[in-house]
């Protein structure tokens, strides 16, 4: 409608007149639409990337650049905006390639308006100039915002990695915390049984230093009498038949001075968390000397106060025999002496009491 209004008061052909509206609302409208859908974001883009010092000295070098650009009609220096649209979106991003988008339009219009800029540099009439000034500025916007939409999300990768590391690091913190505080032995090793990782505290259990015991077999300071059962009950867990085995085993085992102490292990499978592969086995060993000679102790004083109650009984069992020796001679005499007639009933009755108090 406004093409044919166009062509109606000032003349020219239709077709020309409507693809120059055509052309012009569509260029308004690619310039217009980014700049509204981010601005409308504004506080969330700030609150992702501030405007920093930087930054602004970026937009200000844009400003200096885009008016002196447009201040002039001599040469045509347009080429000169788009790198440094380019830089303000990769310093600020989203919001920040708007901005610049915002002053690069605001520069040029003003200055076109006002009869200056390397528009003009254009044979053409006024329309045909004002086209090539929205075709510019959408051209710029549209090659700014990619690369600001781009370095967003880089950061949004580079944060979530670096919160990630952080992540990892301080779990990694307590863990080692964890093992090295530990009184027990952590022990990590692969599958061929050699020692990837031990905690400090061997130290005071074997009385090895870490880099003695790394890469080594643990199984070499097993005692010979335990060394295939600690060896069946690690094979059980690596060929996933550990059901058919205890969870975990006491076995003697040297120190590095030669003693004997007696140890629990509880051997378990670890596996790889991104290819979910079997990497070897994690150990806790456990020093249970103390235990083992609580153990002996308890069993021993159980034996003899089982030895002290047998002894009892024979002892009572041989007082009653000794007892009841002379006691049956003294209970047979009351006996005859209570079958006498002539008894007097005092008697019969003191004799009364021996024979009932026998019974």
């Amino acid at each position: 409608l406004a093409s044919l209004y166009h062509t109606a008061t000032r003349g020219g052909d239709v077709w020309a007149n409507a693809t120059i509206w055509v052309l012009g609302d569509i260029l308004g409208v690619l310039i217009v639409t980014p700049c509204l859908l981010v601005l409308v974001k504004a506080k969330t883009y700030l609150a992702e990337r501030g405007l920093t010092r930087e930054g602004l000295l970026v937009l200000l070098g844009l400003l200096v650049v885009t008016a002196a650009v447009f201040a002039q009609n001599r040469y045509p220096l347009m080429f000169l905006v788009p790198p440094m649209m380019l830089l303000v979106a990769s310093r600020l991003e989203v919001l920040g390639g708007v901005i610049g988008a915002v002053l690069v339009a605001a520069i040029g219009v003003l200055f076109t308006m006002a009869g200056r800029g390397p528009i003009y540099l254009i044979d053409g009439t006024g329309t045909e100039q004002s086209i090539v000034l929205q075709a510019f500025l959408a051209v710029s916007i549209f090659v700014s915002l990619p690369v600001a939409a781009f370095q967003r999300q880089r950061r949004y990768i580079l944060d979530r990695m670096t919160q990630a590391s952080e992540a990892v690091a301080r779990s990694e913190a307590r863990y080692r915390l964890l093992t090295e505080n530990a009184l027990d032995v952590i022990v990590h090793s692969d599958l061929k049984g050699r020692v990837n990782y031990i905690s400090p505290s061997v130290l005071a259990v074997l009385g090895y230093a870490l880099e003695e015991l790394t890469g080594e077999r643990p199984v070499e300071f097993v005692h010979p009498d335990y060394v295939d059962a600690v060896m069946a009950i690690s094979r059980a867990q690596v060929n996933g038949q550990s059901d058919r085995f205890p969870d975990r085993i006491e076995y003697l085992a040297y120190r590095k001075d030669g003693a004997l102490i007696w140890l629990e292990s509880r051997p378990t499978l670890a596996m790889d968390p991104v290819s979910g592969e079997k990497i070897g086995l994690t150990d806790v060993v456990r020093d249970i000397t103390a235990r083992k000679v609580l153990e002996q102790e308890l069993r021993e004083a159980r034996a003899t106060a089982e030895a002290a109650a047998a002894a009892k009984g024979e002892f009572l069992a041989n007082m009653s025999h000794e007892l009841r020796t002379p006691l049956t001679a003294v209970i047979g005499f009351a006996n005859l002496v209570d079958d006498q007639p002539e008894l007097a009933a005092d008697t019969r009755r003191h004799v009364a009491r021996i024979v009932d108090g026998g019974r």
